[in-house]
């Protein structure tokens, strides 16, 4: 699949420069977005909320709620777009 979307990408670059300039822009935009890394952040202390990015290994803890529920798209540290969480559960519960 991976080789599929950077032959896509090449096509898609050839038509590039016949495209008006906004279209282009768009494009160079959607190009950039499906090249971008992305990570899955995994919880890794339940007691301080605190969730492990999958790509840079960096910690963050969180007030409340899971990334998704604070509206976190990418990674703060290394910018990969969050495509998933895995949250542990309580052991009290």
């Amino acid at each position: 699949m991976e080789e599929d979307i950077r032959e896509d990408i090449l096509i898609l670059e050839e038509i590039k420069p016949r495209l008006h300039r906004k279209y282009r822009n768009a494009l160079e935009e959607v190009i950039s977005q499906v090249l971008k890394a992305s990570c899955t952040y995994e919880q890794a202390d339940v007691e301080y909320n605190a969730w492990e990015c999958s790509n840079c290994d960096e910690i963050w803890c969180l007030t409340e709620g899971n990334p998704k529920d604070n509206s976190m798209n990418y990674c703060p540290q290394c910018g990969a777009r969050i495509v998933g969480f895995i949250e542990k559960m309580d052991e009290e519960e």
